[in-house]
């Protein structure tokens, strides 16, 4: 099995779960699918030294979409999310501005037909995001978990 396919079998653990795909919990695969993505892109740009501002434009439609969608979800079901502590308001927040942020920017890529803005980030800024992607990818996989249990 690739390392990718691998790696978003690890997170997704599709292996022994009904896949009972509704409006409601879709979302939360959604956005582990994008933070498995996001986490591979990042290695793939550590591991070859590509510069950030030569990403296809494809690239920018599947973050836009995916993203998106998973950001929506994430707003339209906070009202029935029972958060435990602070700590999983908090990590709830956060990867709900990450997903409408990454969106909206790379919404902005497809509409000016620019890469211009990712000259701001160096090659190191991916070891950074490889880090925060697992992390949000780990959550929102623990959220789809809780998700279905309700």
């Amino acid at each position: 099995m690739p390392c990718a396919l691998r790696t978003v079998y690890m997170f997704c653990r599709i292996r022994n779960t009904k896949l009972d795909l509704t409006v409601n919990n879709l979302f939360a695969k959604v956005a582990v699918l994008t933070y498995c993505l996001g986490a591979i892109a990042h290695i793939v740009v550590l591991v070859s030294g590509h510069p950030g501002d030569q990403m296809p434009i494809a690239i920018h439609w599947i973050v836009t979409l995916f993203a998106g969608y998973a950001g929506v979800g994430f707003i339209l079901n906070i009202k029935r999310m029972s958060f435990k502590n602070f700590s999983d308001r908090f990590f709830y927040g956060l990867v709900l501005i990450h997903l409408i942020t990454s969106a909206i920017i790379h919404a902005y890529s497809i509409i000016r037909s620019t890469n211009e803005w990712l000259t701001y980030f160096s090659n190191t800024y991916s070891y950074f995001a490889v880090v925060y992607f697992i992390t949000f990818g780990y959550y929102s996989n623990r959220l789809d978990k809780r998700i279905r249990k309700m």
